[in-house]
């Protein structure tokens, strides 16, 4: 009898656990985001970006994921999305000189 208690207790906590973690590093994940989106100054070095938030989401040419206008010189955009894009559709955004320098940032919500 015990020992079905004891299952029946896992079964539960288990799948608990696992939706908390996974909450808490969403959560964690956008903070990170939003943090270092907006402790970017211009002049920034694209290294410091990326060891902060790892590998971005895309990594091309300016203005060719989103369109718009691009700042004069701008050479590279790393774009960072929301951890579930399809469900919140938000970016942010890093436009970099040749240099490797900031240049320019936006945040991006599709409507």
């Amino acid at each position: 009898m015990r020992q079905q208690a004891v299952k029946r207790w896992i079964s539960f906590a288990v799948p608990i656990l696992l939706a908390a973690s996974f909450a808490f590093y969403i959560s964690a994940r956008v903070r990170k985001l939003k943090v270092a989106y907006q402790s970017a100054a211009t002049g920034t070095a694209m290294s410091d970006i990326t060891t902060q938030l790892g590998t971005p989401w895309r990594d091309t040419a300016c203005g060719v994921v989103f369109g718009g206008t691009e700042p004069q010189g701008c050479d590279r955009e790393l774009l960072y999305a929301h951890p579930f894009p399809s469900i919140i559709p938000t970016y942010w955004a890093f436009q970099y000189d040749h240099n490797g320098k900031l240049i320019d940032k936006y945040e991006y919500v599709l409507p």
